[in-house]
């Protein structure tokens, strides 16, 4: 368990509070389930699927698609929204899978 205290993880070690291990970040101190602020931004945000959310990154607010969200800021998102709010979001992240097979023509 992870004390209620700073927690940093290192690039390629598996963070054992939201298991992101590409780049580094820190996690403050929890003043609330799921709270993490990324320290530092991924090398290249792709906004594949064009749903953006605020998100605190370092000590600044910026917009992030949500394919790109940690995976605790992705379940803060979907446990605070409505059931319509989540299908839509389904359909919309569907689509783009569908869009990115189409475009590189990947099949299983």
């Amino acid at each position: 368990m992870i004390k209620n205290e700073e927690y940093v993880s290192p690039k390629g070690v598996e963070c054992p509070v939201c298991g992101i291990s590409s780049f580094e970040h820190s996690h403050p101190p929890l003043s609330k389930p799921n709270e993490f602020v990324m320290t530092e931004k991924p090398k290249e945000y792709r906004s594949l699927s064009g749903v953006f959310f605020r998100e605190k990154v370092g000590e600044k607010w910026e917009n992030v698609c949500f394919e790109e969200l940690p995976e605790a800021s992705q379940d803060r998102i979907l446990n605070e929204k409505n059931p319509k709010f989540v299908k839509n979001l389904c359909k919309i992240m569907a689509n783009t899978v569908r869009d990115l097979g189409e475009k590189f023509d990947i099949t299983t």
